[in-house]
This record gives structure tokens, C-alpha cells and sequence, in this order.
């Protein structure tokens, strides 16, 4: 993934050389952190002056670790997230464009394919006997989770450029999908070695279903073509299943979750002078997540800096 950074940052510095404004048009960039990355990229063609077609693409890798869990002494833990998000928007209609100017609103439709990984692995001290028999406080057991998630949805879009005086453009748009339908596949594993009677408890589960909506909405604000100042708001209400243990607890099954994910960024990027060709921007953002589970019946906040570079025309 290092190799595909650097090769992305290349590209961002070389593009801006050749590329000059008229039917083609992209934005892509790079967040780079210490334990992964997020790689954007969009390209759009203009068929003609009120009709075009663009391509969105999002790759995501991050590995957390963890030393800590509540109710247990000595863990050791890692959890490792891919995703990959493709957006193909064949018809994007354009109203107010002209050679003469770039100010206009569009709509857009199309489809939208997402897939996500993420793998497990932990292993745990059993002081309390949260997990284990009462003859078998005090050891180690270990716990690997693998879940595959697809996502399939339909996609629609609305955007706004307007200036608002002329030292200050205006920036908007939000994409919906208002249904989606969701195939996952999970395999759960607990097992230990250590205890009087050794276990290996595992469980399967896949699970299809239509969950809605998905909202991404974007504004932003350049001031003196040099500065934008911009908000990003998503909300994503996921119904799912997760892996836990049945009424006897002898074994594994699918549970009823329903998650309410939202996340919120605000920051602020520099961008290069010249709007005649493409422009380098490099910027900070800080990023809410919030991620709420009836499964889990808690809600898990987070939040960080992110520093991000890229390319646009």
C-alpha cells in the first residue's frame, strides 16, 4: 500500500504539467496516517455542454491495535479494515454551464458498488471468568472474527457552483442512496488450548437484506482562489446481522444489529493559483465518527486529524 501512495503523490505532481481545462475534469487525492491511508479519485467527460458522465472511486485500508478491554487483564488485539467504493454516474445533467462560465447546478444518476473487509484477532487474559469456567479464570483464549460485507445501491446526486461575490465561490453537493441492498458473510471463531476442557466454538453466518438511506452531503467556500474552508456530513443507517452466542451458549448464530454510522470533518486546504489548469490543494481536516448498535446497545465515538493532498481541474 506504501508503493501505491507514492506512485498517487507522483501522479498528483505530474498531472497538473499537462493537463489543461475543457471536457475532462478530475479530483483526486490521498489521506495519508500512520496505520493506513484513503485513496479518492474522480474523472467526469463532458459529452456535450449540459450532459457528461463521471467516475468516483474510494480505497481504504487501516490496521488498529489494541492492549485493553474491559472486564479482561492482558490483551493483545488487531483489527484490519479495507474497503472499496466505486460510483459510475453515466448521466450527469448540467444546467447554466457555458463556455463563458463555470457557474451551474447538475443532477445526476447512477449505481454505486461497495466492499469492505475486515478481519479480527484477539487474544485475551480471562481474570474475571467473562468467558471462561470458574475453573478457568485466569487464562488466555483467542478470538477471530472475519466479516466480508457488499453493498449494491442505486446513486443520485445534486450539486451547485455559484459565486457568491467575487472573491468568494460557493460549493455544494450531496449524493443519496436511497436504497441499498446489503450481502454479508461472517465467520466467527473462539478457542482456547489452555482450559481443563479445550474449545473451539465457530460459527458462519450470511446474511442479504435492504437497509436505507446513505447521505454524503459537501459544502464548501473558496476564498480568493487560494483557500477553501469545507464541512462534510454522512449518515449511513445499516441493518445487518453480527455473530454471537445462541441461548445455551454452546454455539454461534446471527444476531439482529442495526447501526447508525455518522461521521462529520471540517477543515480548511490551500489550493495553487492558477484555475486554468489543474491545481494542487493540500490541507487538515478533524473527523467525528459516530457508530451507534442496538446489537451493542452503546455508541462508540471517535475522532482525529486528517491530513490529505491532491490534484483537481
Amino acid at each position: 500500500m506504501k508503493k501505491i501512495v507514492v506512485y498517487f503523490s507522483l501522479l498528483i505532481l505530474t498531472i497538473p504539467i499537462f493537463a489543461e481545462k475543457g471536457k475532462f475534469h478530475f479530483d483526486i487525492g490521498a489521506e495519508p496516517e500512520k496505520n493506513g491511508s484513503s485513496t479518492v479519485g474522480m474523472l467526469q467527460y463532458d459529452w456535450k455542454d449540459d450532459w457528461a458522465s463521471r467516475l468516483d472511486i474510494r480505497y481504504t485500508t487501516h490496521v488498529d491495535t489494541t492492549d485493553s478491554q474491559e472486564g479482561y487483564g492482558n490483551v493483545a488485539g488487531t483489527t484490519k479494515n479495507q474497503s472499496l467504493e466505486i460510483d459510475i454516474l453515466p448521466f450527469v445533467y448540467m444546467f447554466g454551464k457555458s463556455f463563458l462560465s463555470d457557474n451551474y447546478f447538475t443532477v445526476s444518476a447512477g449505481a454505486s458498488y461497495q466492499f469492505t473487509y475486515q478481519d479480527d484477532f484477539m487474544g485475551m487474559f480471562d481474570i474475571n471468568g467473562l468467558m471462561l469456567d470458574k475453573c478457568d479464570e485466569g487464562k488466555y483464549f483467542t478470538m477471530k472474527n472475519e466479516r466480508k460485507v457488499n453493498f449494491f445501491a442505486p446513486r443520485l446526486g445534486f450539486t451547485i457552483k455559484y459565486p457568491l461575490t467575487s472573491i468568494i465561490d460557493c460549493n455544494f453537493e450531496t449524493f443519496v442512496h436511497p436504497l441499498y441492498y446489503v450481502v454479508l458473510f461472517q465467520n466467527t471463531k473462539y478457542n482456547s488450548s489452555q482450559t481443563t476442557v479445550p474449545f473451539d466454538y465457530s460459527g458462519t453466518n450470511k446474511f442479504s437484506g435492504f437497509s436505507t438511506p446513505y447521505i454524503d452531503t459537501k459544502l464548501s467556500f473558496d476564498l480568493f482562489r487560494v483557500l477553501r474552508i469545507m464541512s462534510r456530513f454522512t449518515y449511513q443507517r445499516l441493518v445487518f446481522e453480527q455473530m454471537g452466542w445462541n441461548a445455551n451458549f454452546d454455539g454461534l448464530e446471527g444476531k439482529a444489529d442495526t447501526q447508525d454510522i455518522t461521521t462529520w470533518r471540517i477543515g480548511a486546504e490551500l489550493l495553487s493559483w492558477n484555475r486554468e489548469h489543474a491545481r494542487i490543494r493540500a490541507g487538515i481536516y478533524y473527523l467525528h465518527e459516530w457508530n451507534k448498535s442496538t446489537y451493542l446497545n452503546k455508541t462508540e465515538h471517535s475522532e482525529k486529524w486528517v491530513f490529505c493532498v491532491g490534484s483537481e481541474l
